[in-house]
C-alpha cells in the first residue's frame, strides 16, 4: 500500500456532546500518487458556537480515507467550551 496510488482521499470529522453527534463534517482533498512531495490542502474553516448552552466538554473524531474505505490517519481529540479561561 506504501506506493499505491490514494483515490478520492477525504477528511472525515464528528464532534459529539454527551454521546450525541453535534457537527459531522467531510471534505474530498483529491487522488494523490506516490512521491516524496508534501500535500497542502486548505480546509474550509469551521466556527466553534458561543453562549450558555453550548458550554460544556466536546469528544471528536478525525479520519482521513480513501474511497476504498483504507484509513490513512486516524485521531481523537477533546475540547471544552467555557465562559472564561481558568
Amino acid at each position: 500500500m506504501h506506493n499505491d496510488i490514494v483515490y478520492g482521499l477525504k477528511y472525515c470529522n464528528v464532534v459529539k456532546k454527551s454521546g450525541i453527534v453535534v457537527e459531522k463534517y467531510e471534505e474530498v482533498m483529491g487522488t494523490f500518487a506516490p512521491h516524496d512531495k508534501v500535500h497542502s490542502v486548505d480546509l474550509t474553516p469551521e466556527e466553534t458556537p458561543g453562549g450558555f448552552l453550548y458550554r460544556g466538554t466536546y469528544r471528536g473524531k478525525s479520519m482521513f480515507i480513501d474511497n476504498d474505505g483504507n484509513v490513512h490517519m486516524q485521531f481523537d481529540y477533546t475540547f471544552h467550551i467555557k465562559k472564561t479561561w481558568d
